[in-house]
């Protein structure tokens, strides 16, 4: 069902892509990782993902939301999905006041396998 279907993951904790690459893998989506926001642009410039899953905080606090726009805003990816990923739960409200163009969904770490691959099968499938 979702084979052939790429997520890509940017977050700056290697464990953290490992973890999450795992979890979307074994529902059969391939992955790919970025560490940086040079990485995602790299990363998009060889291939078109399905979904992405962003963290908020890259290099700096709040590069994920700033990454997630500049996606949204080039029309090869604008209607790919994003999902948001942040340890700091007060982020939550983010997406949904004001940087609603920047995700289509929310996710709290440490991300549970379930959420994440409900969120992803209900905005790719």
């Amino acid at each position: 069902m979702n084979a052939g279907k790429t997520v890509l993951i940017v977050d700056d904790d290697h464990d953290i892509i490992e973890s999450l690459t795992l979890i979307v893998e074994s529902a059969g989506y391939g992955a790919v990782a970025a560490e940086s926001v040079d990485e995602c642009f790299t990363a998009l410039d060889r291939c078109r993902p399905d979904a992405i899953v962003l963290d908020i905080m890259l290099e700096t606090l709040m590069d994920g939301l700033t990454l997630g726009s500049k996606i949204r805003s080039d029309p090869r990816f604008g209607d790919v999905p994003i999902i948001v990923i942040s340890s700091l739960e007060e982020y939550a409200s983010i997406p949904v006041r004001g940087h609603t163009e920047a995700a289509n969904a929310f996710l709290t770490k440490p991300v549970a396998p379930d959420k994440l691959l409900y969120s992803l099968h209900s905005l790719i499938d």
